[in-house]
């Protein structure tokens, strides 16, 4: 290896492109070689001068992320530009990403089209996916629903675990192609496959009210469950109400009450709603009409109106806190105006 080390270096010095470029990856990656970040941007830099594109998107690299050189993101930017000029497709992806962010440079949307684009046809499943996403929202771009699928389509086919869930709901949705649920649960299920959250969430969904496939209650709560465990707050929900109600696995109120809490610290309002009513009612945990009242109000100034109702019913009755009738009033009021019927009525009979 050392001997090999020393012939790279000799070659290097001598002006040879690659084993300048190999000699700074030798450097960054360690192999050969104590990892030196300074050596490994000299050598980069050197490589770069001499024609090389793939070092001209290294020096970004090092640039944008300050490994060997300070952080510098108008470098990082010009590097990635020039390396894009030269069409190396990592650099024309990350120059559409500084465009988008306004990171390095002005931001501009149609820019960052423009070299998404540049990307994508060379084949970059990303570059596919963010070009899709902007033709699907209208975004540096006009909005175009058939270009959107288009490019989604050709992410999913090459493995892109988010392109895969956006193909399948412009499949659901019928956007920019026939609405196809059968397709739709083709790829959500390619996607949640691939480890993809939301993906696994909508699986479940599908399997849930038997979109595309037959109804299946235990397989909509096993893919909610492995999105859960990602730490996706909408299925940490829906695994609790899958406890709590029995739906794909055996009931089990302690098992909600741990998977509604795990969703109401991600200020899931719903999550927030249920934990109250679990500790209001000693559901899987003691009861605490305190606790459970920091619950119902925290979901309550969020907006969701069964908890603004339940609140008002709180101050109504003076439970865990002073009896105030306006109070009252006032929770229901927020409640009608989301349409509780029920809410509307209670307060007009407080009014009277």
């Amino acid at each position: 290896m050392e001997h090999k080390m020393e012939e790279l270096l000799a070659a290097a010095e001598q002006g040879d492109m690659n084993a300048q470029l190999n000699l700074g990856a030798c450097y960054a990656t360690g192999r050969g070689v104590e990892p030196d970040m300074e050596q490994a941007v000299l050598w980069f830099r050197r490589a770069a001068e001499s024609g090389s594109v793939e070092a001209r998107f290294n020096l970004g690299l090092c640039y944008m992320r300050g490994d060997g050189v300070e952080a510098d993101p108008v470098q990082a930017a010009e590097h990635f530009k020039s390396a894009a000029e030269g069409g190396y497709m990592e650099a024309q992806n990350n120059l559409a990403v500084c465009y988008s962010e306004g990171r390095g440079m002005e931001q501009s949307e149609e820019n960052a089209v423009r070299w998404f684009k540049a990307a994508a046809e060379q084949g970059s499943p990303v570059a596919q996916r963010q070009l899709a996403i902007r033709y699907s929202q209208g975004i540096g771009t006009e909005q175009d629903h058939k270009e959107a699928f288009r490019w989604f389509e050709q992410a999913a086919e090459q493995g892109d675990p988010e392109g895969q869930r956006r193909l399948a709901f412009s499949h659901a949705m019928g956007l920019g192609t026939e609405k196809d649920e059968k397709k739709a649960f083709y790829w959500f299920r390619k996607s949640a496959q691939s480890g993809d959250m939301e993906g696994q969430r909508s699986l479940a969904v599908c399997y849930g009210q038997g979109i595309g496939t037959h109804k299946d209650d235990k397989a909509s709560f096993r893919w909610f469950l492995k999105a859960a465990q990602q730490g996706d707050m909408e299925s940490q929900r829906n695994v609790g109400f899958c406890y709590t109600m029995g739906a794909g696995t055996t009931r089990d109120q302690k098992s909600a009450f741990l998977w509604f809490q795990k969703a109401a610290r991600q200020g899931d309002p719903i999550a927030e709603y249920q934990v109250g009513a679990c500790y209001l009612n000693g559901l899987g945990v003691p009861q605490d009409y305190q606790k459970a009242l920091n619950f119902i109000r925290s979901a309550a100034e969020k907006g969701l109106s069964a908890a603004q109702h339940m609140l008002a019913l709180y101050y109504e009755a003076g439970m865990g806190v002073p009896k105030d009738l306006d109070k009252a009033i006032y929770w229901l009021s927020k409640a009608a105006e989301q349409g509780d019927q029920q809410a509307a009525q209670h307060m007009e009979k407080l009014k009277k």
